[in-house]
């Protein structure tokens, strides 16, 4: 089961790319429905579920929710560093069932807790300015860079296409 923290903004399109190359089930967490409606039509593995990430409660419905599913997990996520700990918590408490961990990291964020390297099984996706040029990367090269970091996952969905 692949969940996506974060990714109706910069990320969108990595979210769609994601949920049309799976066969695996899907959720969305967001503050928002409207960006992943399209998704929602188009694949009927996926589902939203509302999720805050400045909200430690959404962290704890979130978690008693994939509990219920019984599914191997792979997340990507991109939170503000500011909410780490609540992400921390969550992650611990799922541990047993989670396959891989995508953590996108804006320029400015914080750095990670120490342990997490050894904790989850992470990859950390470290956005920064764009290589040739003096600005910041656009949504597209977001998106892609976030799929390059995730290209072991989506081979594995192509495959089971």
């Amino acid at each position: 089961m692949l969940v996506i923290i974060g990714g109706s903004g910069m990320l969108l399109e990595a979210s769609q790319t994601l949920a049309k190359k799976s066969n695996d089930d899907l959720i969305l967490c967001g503050r928002r429905l409207s960006p992943y409606e399209p998704i929602l039509q188009e694949n009927p593995k996926a589902e939203f579920l509302t999720f805050d990430f400045s909200n430690e409660e959404h962290y704890e419905r979130l978690r008693t929710e994939l509990i219920k599913k019984k599914k191997e997990l792979t997340f990507l996520i991109w939170i503000h560093s500011l909410y780490y700990p609540y992400l921390e918590k969550f992650l611990l408490a799922l541990r047993k069932n989670i396959k891989a961990v995508y953590l996108v990291k804006g320029s400015n964020s914080h750095p990670l807790p120490k342990n997490w390297m050894q904790d989850f099984p992470l990859k950390v996706i470290q956005l920064d300015k764009h290589p040739t040029e003096d600005c910041w990367l656009t949504h597209h090269e977001i998106s892609q860079k976030v799929l390059a970091a995730m290209a072991c996952r989506t081979d594995e969905l192509n495959q089971s296409n």
